[in-house]
């Protein structure tokens, strides 16, 4: 496990990269990774707009998904009340304008993830 996590961690810190996955078997420990990861302030230091596990599980098979999912994402990122998410969802302006804008690295962690869809 200590390959795996220093692994992460480095490819955590390239900044070239914006979105690294992590698949296999359920109860291998991926989760637990994760929060391992987000539990280590060095590490943590890297991301000043914080972190944050977002959980999809089986509800990602549905057509709210996405919504859901980027819900949780502003609410976290923005410390905002769910309500005030949704009503930046509604206008596409105030959402581009959030992330033309946004300058703080945030380490987001989408778990259970079942479907790809539920990302797009």
């Amino acid at each position: 496990r200590t390959r795996i996590e220093h692994t992460l961690k480095t490819l955590l810190l390239n900044k070239d990269l914006n979105i690294i996955g992590i698949k296999g078997e359920g109860g291998l420990g991926k989760s637990t990774l994760c929060q391992m990861i987000l539990n280590d302030e060095t590490l943590m230091n890297s991301f000043p707009g914080g972190g944050f596990i977002v959980e999809t599980g089986h509800q990602a098979l549905d057509k709210d998904a996405g919504s859901r999912v980027l819900n949780q994402i502003l609410t976290n990122i923005l410390l905002i009340e769910p309500d005030e998410a949704l009503q930046i969802q509604s206008s596409p302006q105030k959402l581009r304008n959030i992330w033309d804008n946004w300058d703080s690295p945030v380490l987001a962690v989408i778990d259970n993830v079942w479907s790809v869809e539920c990302l797009n």
